[in-house]
Order: C-alpha cells, then sequence, then structure tokens
C-alpha cells in the first residue's frame, strides 16, 4: 500500500490526580485513622463448639491475597533509614458512565478510588465520603473518529472507501482504556520497574 502504517489519532486531554498524593491524603486524615484496616487477619465464624470454624470471606484485608500482599512486604528489605510501619493500601477502583444533561447524548466516565483497609460496611454509606474522584476517561467520539477515518480513506489511492460498522467504532472506545489505565495507575506508582514506597510519619 502506499500509506501503510498506524496513523495518530487525537482523541482529547485525560484529567487525573497522582494516585500517591490521593492515597496519602485520604489515610492520614485523622477520621480515617480508626476505621483502616493496616494489619490484615483470618475471619472465622464457630456457633457452637460442637462445629467447625468456618472462614468468613466479606473484606479485602481479611482475603488471601491481602494476606500473602502483607507478608511479602515484611519479608522484603526495608527502604534505608527508615524504620516506619510497612503496610499495604488495597486499591478499589469503581468506573461507570454518567449522563450529563437530559436532552443530549453528552456523558463522562468518571473513575472512583476506593481504600479496601476500610470496610464496606463504611463504604457503602454516602456520608462517610468513601469515593474519591481520580480520572476522568476520554471517550473517542464516535462522530469524530468516522469523519478523521472518511477523510483519512478518501485521501488513499489505494484502497476503496470502507464504511465503518458499529461494532468498529466501539472498538475505539474500548481500545483507549488500558492505555488510559497505564497513565493513572503505573505512571503514578511505578518508578524504575518496581513500585514506590510512601513513607508518612
Amino acid at each position: 500500500m502506499l500509506h501503510s502504517g498506524q496513523k495518530e489519532f487525537d482523541v482529547g486531554v485525560l484529567h487525573h490526580c497522582k494516585l500517591t498524593s490521593m492515597i496519602r491524603e485520604r489515610i492520614t486524615q485523622p477520621s480515617m485513622q480508626s476505621h483502616l484496616h493496616f494489619e490484615p487477619y483470618e475471619l472465622f465464624r464457630q456457633p457452637n463448639v460442637a462445629t467447625e470454624p468456618v472462614r468468613v470471606h466479606g473484606e479485602l484485608y481479611t482475603s488471601d491475597a491481602f494476606i500473602k500482599a502483607y507478608d511479602k512486604l515484611q519479608e522484603s528489605p526495608p527502604e534505608p533509614e527508615c524504620d516506619l510501619p510497612r503496610v499495604v493500601v488495597g486499591l478499589m477502583f469503581a468506573s461507570d458512565s454518567t449522563q450529563l444533561t437530559s436532552f443530549s447524548t453528552a456523558e463522562l466516565w468518571p473513575v472512583y478510588l476506593m481504600i479496601g483497609n476500610e470496610s464496606k460496611d463504611r463504604r457503602s454509606k454516602p456520608s462517610c465520603q468513601a469515593f474519591e474522584h481520580i480520572a476522568y476517561l476520554e471517550t473517542a467520539s464516535e462522530t469524530t473518529f468516522v469523519k478523521y477515518y472518511i477523510k483519512l480513506m478518501s485521501s488513499r489511492t489505494d484502497s476503496f472507501l470502507m464504511p465503518l460498522r458499529p461494532s468498529q467504532q466501539m472498538l475505539v472506545a474500548r481500545d483507549l482504556t488500558p492505555h488510559i489505565w497505564v497513565i493513572v495507575v503505573e505512571k503514578s506508582i511505578m518508578h524504575n520497574g518496581r513500585s514506590s514506597s510512601t513513607m508518612i510519619s
């Protein structure tokens, strides 16, 4: 083909907060200190002595994954000249499309952050304000992309114009998601290929 290879398409601007700043702000709030669980444990229920204890799964900080992450952290070499306690902070994300107006198709995809060290009982109460806005995901406008596609294909002499199917248009928005997470999560937490540690005194 005369014009083979990838082409650039400008989707928009990604608005997001730095995760480490948000985590630090959240877990250092005096009102949060008594509600955060930094040392994981296993929870069992035993109605009476005649029955066997049954493991209860309900919180992130009582899960096997959280306990393994905590043990691995304690067994790893500490930061140089640091004697602060080392803990695991569980990050839980949620997102959904939000319609901005009643008479248009304008929408927004906010991303919320919750701290998994806090009980789900508190996270489910709006009065506890457990959700933090960390990003607003951009979605590629189908109209904008179709216009770009038509302009691109019309300028090519080596192929004929193929109409975009709705499924192809949806792929554009879907394929953006992993790239957005690289910016929001990895570039906020990862430094030089390893996890960053935040010291809070």
